[in-house]
């Protein structure tokens, strides 16, 4: 988990760089959290998914990829609406002397792009890598039995919140608190605790065309946390458009209206809430018969 690198790259520092390098990766439909331990200086060491890549992740991390995307994301980039996945990544530490807090989503152009320039370090984002020890399913070879993995745990680091903890794994606050009740505190978390990651609650994201005009659609966002904001990113065949922020009510359900304003073709609508809930649904819409 700790990424401890002294530059081995072409672009290598005598600065101090240390990492922690924590990642959620897999299919649309099971993502699983990994992490990775990064040693680089006389030799390069590495445990985790980059156990068999030490070499070319430190000299990525020496050739600047870090730097790269730190200061793109530091510009404010105009993101092309690309959904690359639901893949989640972040990097904190010091990198060259200089500190490092990068989180990596993949709903957007700029994440998609971001996690190409560091991939040395991430890995693919569609891998599985090693599950967690606290995932991880002991399964008798002789059993046909399918054993569910349980859920993972984390242990808080000094300024972790229960928010920023939830956006890092992919799953809602209130689930988060719901599986940490023995903690004596969970809004005011104490560095060392530890924290029970519960397998991830997806929102479901749904687009109804009215019964007398394809062109007037409904969208509802279910299994939102109460309370988040989301907003609508919809790609059309002519561009995108972003909708206004909608409150989800206290059952986690957000419904929205969008004219599409007679123009046929694909469509992308990505649901995005301020606090880790991210769905899409993709449909087309035909040209009206003459």
């Amino acid at each position: 988990m700790l990424a401890a690198c002294g530059g081995s790259g072409s672009g290598s520092s005598d600065a101090a760089t240390q990492l922690t390098i924590t990642a959620r990766t897999g299919s649309e439909s099971v993502l699983v959290p990994s992490e990775a331990t990064l040693e680089c200086g006389g030799s390069a060491t590495a445990t985790g998914f980059l156990a068999k890549a030490a070499a070319p992740a430190c000299a990525a991390v020496g050739d600047g990829v870090v730097a790269t995307v730190k200061k793109t994301q530091r510009a404010g980039q105009l993101c092309s609406q690309i959904y690359g996945g639901p893949q989640t990544a972040h990097i904190t530490g010091t990198a060259n002397g200089k500190t490092v807090n990068l989180r990596v989503d993949r709903t957007d152009g700029c994440g998609v792009a971001d996690w190409q320039t560091l991939e040395p370090l991430l890995g693919a984002p569609e891998r599985t890598g090693d599950m967690p020890r606290a995932t991880r399913a002991a399964t008798d070879s002789t059993s046909t039995t399918t054993t569910v993995p349980g859920p993972a745990t984390y242990t808080v680091q000094r300024g972790d919140t229960l928010t920023s903890i939830a956006q890092q794994f992919g799953v809602r606050v209130a689930d988060v608190r719901a599986a940490n009740q023995q903690l004596a505190d969970p809004d005011n978390l104490v560095e060392g605790e530890v924290v029970t990651i519960p397998l991830a609650s997806r929102p479901v994201l749904t687009v109804t065309p009215a019964a007398d005009d394809p062109f007037q659609l409904q969208f509802q966002l279910t299994g939102a946390q109460p309370g988040e904001q989301v907003v609508f990113v919809v790609g059309t065949p002519g561009g995108s458009f972003t909708g206004p922020p909608h409150i989800a009510d206290n059952a986690g359900l957000v419904s929205a209206a969008y004219d599409a304003g007679g123009l046929a073709g694909d469509y992308l609508v990505l649901a995005k809430g301020n606090q880790g809930s991210v769905a899409r649904a993709d449909f087309h819409i035909n040209a009206p018969a003459n």
